[in-house]
């Protein structure tokens, strides 16, 4: 009498195989990237929330733009704590009006809400 074993690690790999197949069909791509997005925004909140700030240039960029508001237009003379500015005038443009939407710079919760929303924009 013979024996007809299953390999487990083979029918293991044939049912990951096909549910590969049944997922990468074109019909799961809406559902897939709302889930994605969704769990990419749960992220994004829970390190805004819980994780500490990390100075890394946010005061840098406010003290070039309070060149730019002071009405400095050579880039020469535009500069924050890391160095001069090294990015054009829509960085200018869009930090103006971020550090007016912060109170002037310091809420930096609120800057953060606010990348999380670009970020989201972005990866939408």
């Amino acid at each position: 009498m013979q024996s007809h074993s299953r390999n487990p690690e083979k029918s293991f790999l044939g049912s990951v195989s096909d549910a590969y197949l049944n997922l990468a069909q074109s019909k799961y791509d809406a559902s897939f990237l709302a889930i994605l997005l969704v769990f990419e925004m749960v992220v994004s909140q829970a390190i805004v929330n819980f994780v500490p700030y990390t100075e890394i240039d946010w005061t840098a960029y406010m003290e070039e733009v309070a060149y730019y508001e002071g009405g400095e237009r050579n880039y020469l003379n535009i500069r924050g704590g890391t160095g001069p500015l090294v990015y054009p005038a829509g960085f200018l443009y869009i930090f103006s009006y971020l550090k007016r939407i912060t109170n002037n710079g310091s809420d930096i919760h609120k800057a953060q809400e606010i990348f999380v929303v670009f970020y989201l924009c972005i990866t939408a």
